[in-house]
């Protein structure tokens, strides 16, 4: 994706709160200076950065919230989703791989007089009629602590949005189709089962600035498959789909309940085991894991491929008859795109014995 150098590019932030008060509009809100840009140019985008290091589970929720902020301001948005030092780069002077544009449509068609306002990078962009619409956001607790009415309450309500600004790739929705003819026949009933064996690692193993504490603490494989075969009998269902990123998870369900019951899309996996060994040795060297980011690593899913696989999977998870999953960004997203149509969801019980504060 190309940017030029545009007559009206604005950085939110000092330089934001600079030009409101130079302009005696610092008074105003948000929204009525926003709105008295139209007085210099005809279109107003508002760009929203992301590191590609973040997933699609936290980034269409996130996106969600700004969009619903950029409406409200009177802004067309453009998500640019790349590497973070492209995007901390001048975004008018070089071309930005634009992760995005590989899901989901973006319609961008600006001139060089219209008003453009580039995002804080990660920010999201609440307000408080936002955070009404997403009543959840008005909670003094984290998602963590949400009983089973008030995520129902939160997936209907995302779904809407969901299905109001996001349009998926017409190829890639094609492929995703075609997987789940595939994987579901009609007489079929399917429970899906997302799994992010990544965060069932001891956090004991890890050291205290790791990024892992910031999860949940959630049961390993072998902890879960009476959980899910449990689900599969009460409900009927005669299929599992999974979604994994692990060949030995595949093993461990293929054991247990056969061939012919699991379904799971063709992507490149890894050993667990060797997964993890490589995980712990590469937060002990800050200097190993910008080594294999910068080498793209397939091991830290943030290529290209993997992000399709993944994205494919939470995709195919969301059209399942019932649904069952860690605690994690990707169970919410496909939660979030079925919007409460499942016939049963659980989301699988954290580990008690850990104190998530920590």
């Amino acid at each position: 994706m190309q940017f030029k150098w545009l007559k009206y590019i604005i950085r939110y932030g000092k330089e934001f709160s600079h030009i409101r008060k130079k302009c005696g509009a610092d008074n105003c809100t948000d929204k009525e200076y926003w709105l008295a840009w139209n007085l210099f140019s005809k279109k107003r985008y508002v760009i929203f950065r992301m590191g590609i290091d973040y997933g699609h589970g936290y980034l269409v929720p996130t996106m969600i919230e700004s969009f619903i902020w950029a409406e409200e301001m009177g802004f067309a948005p453009i998500v640019l989703w790349s590497e973070p030092d492209e995007l901390c780069e001048d975004i008018s002077k070089g071309k930005i791989s634009n992760h995005w544009d590989y899901f989901f449509e973006q319609k961008i068609d600006y001139t060089e007089n219209d008003t453009v306002l580039v995002g804080c990078m990660n920010a999201v962009y609440t307000s408080d009629s936002v955070k009404k619409k997403l009543f959840y956001k008005q909670f003094e607790r984290g998602y963590l602590e949400l009983i089973d009415d008030e995520w129902r309450a939160i997936f209907a309500r995302y779904h809407y949005f969901y299905k109001k600004y996001f349009s998926v790739k017409d190829n890639l929705m094609k492929d995703i189709e075609n997987e789940w003819n595939h994987i579901r026949n009609t007489e079929d009933k399917v429970l899906g089962v997302f799994l992010r064996e990544e965060f069932s690692i001891d956090r004991m193993t890890l050291p205290k600035d790791d990024a892992l504490h910031k999860h949940p603490w959630v049961k390993d494989v072998d902890e879960l498959i009476e959980w899910v075969a449990s689900l599969k009998r009460d409900n009927g269902c005669n299929k599992i789909f999974i979604a994994t990123g692990f060949e030995d998870t595949i093993s461990k369900f293929v054991n247990y309940f056969g061939s012919d019951s699991i379904r799971y899309i063709e992507r490149e996996r890894h050993n667990f085991e060797e997964w993890k060994k490589f995980r712990l040795d590469l937060h002990k060297s800050k200097e190993l894991r910008d080594q294999k980011r910068k080498q793209n690593d397939k091991r830290l899913q943030c290529d290209v491929d993997s992000r399709m696989a993944y994205f494919k999977e939470i995709v195919i998870c969301s059209k399942c008859d019932c649904l069952t999953g860690h605690m994690c960004s990707g169970t919410r997203l496909s939660l979030i795109m079925n919007g409460g149509k499942y016939i049963q969801y659980q989301i699988i019980p954290n580990k008690k014995d850990v104190n998530l504060a920590t």
